[in-house]
This record gives structure tokens, C-alpha cells and sequence, in this order.
């Protein structure tokens, strides 16, 4: 499971889920700094954390992060993290990104600029080869995966 900075660990921890996924989390720009100064990195989210992909700028070092943590860093600057999560992907030759819970929308000047970001981002990724696809309701216009169905 990706995680794309601190509101989408919030998310996650607050919906109570039990969850049993590994964790990759994806830290451009000030996320890094948001994450080490909030309490979410708890044990039980450390223990399922396997990966940080975070931009070099933004990465202080942290005894957070044991070292059966693999740390990918980025020599970018505050890019979208599904395009840098998208780019790591596409080093490793996957074909495809299934995406969940995108809920930017075109009602706040920050959701529009989110939004925008994010379809920038996949329009790239699709040039390159990459298909992102959703598995929930979104209001992006790409493809809809249905994990029950396909």
C-alpha cells in the first residue's frame, strides 16, 4: 500500500482498519518534515513500513526509520508523489498503477490545484508507458478498474 504523505497515513490510521499491508511512503516536499513532527509514526505503522521514497531537499535524518527500512531517495523538488512513485515504477519495468481514495476535487482553489497536479502527473506516467487505473470512485478521468470483476 502507497501512501502519498502525512494526510493519506492520517487517513489511514483513522479509519480504524485493521490492515495488514506492507506500507510505501511517498514524502515530496515539506510531507518529510510533517510526518516527523506528527505522532502517526507509531509502532504498529513502523512495523508495516518497508519503504520511503523521499526527495533528498526535504530528507533529514531520522532514527524514526530503522534500517530495515529501504530508503529510495529523489533528487527532485516538491514534484506530485504519484508521478515520483510513478517514475520508481517505471525503473522497476511495471506496467501498471492502481490507484484508491483520490478525493482533490474542483470546489477549493487547493483541490483544483491538486487535482490538476495529479492528472498532469498521470498524463505523463501514460506517456511513458505507464497505465494508471482506479479501484474506487474518483473524480480523475481515467480508467476504472473494478477489483471484483477484472
Amino acid at each position: 500500500m502507497v501512501l502519498s504523505g502525512k494526510n493519506a497515513l492520517e487517513n489511514l490510521i483513522e479509519s480504524k482498519v485493521k490492515f495488514k499491508n506492507d506500507l510505501c511512503l511517498v514524502l515530496t516536499g515539506s510531507e518529510y518534515s510533517k510526518i516527523m513532527d506528527s505522532k502517526l509514526l507509531t509502532k504498529n505503522v513502523l512495523k508495516r513500513l518497508k519503504i520511503v521514497i523521499a526527495e533528498n531537499k526535504f530528507l533529514f535524518f531520522s532514527n524514526k526509520f530503522n534500517k530495515k527500512i529501504k530508503l529510495i531517495r529523489s533528487n527532485t523538488d516538491g514534484i506530485n508523489p504519484l508521478l515520483l512513485f510513478g517514475y520508481v515504477m517505471i525503473r522497476l519495468k511495471k506496467k501498471n498503477i492502481d490507484t484508491a481514495f483520490f478525493n482533490a476535487d474542483d470546489f477549493s482553489p487547493k483541490g483544483k490545484i491538486i487535482k490538476d497536479e495529479t492528472l498532469k502527473a498521470i498524463f505523463e506516467l501514460q506517456d511513458k508507458g505507464l497505465q494508471v487505473r482506479s479501484i474506487t470512485k474518483t473524480h480523475l478521468k481515467i480508467k476504472f478498474k473494478n477489483i471484483w470483476n477484472d
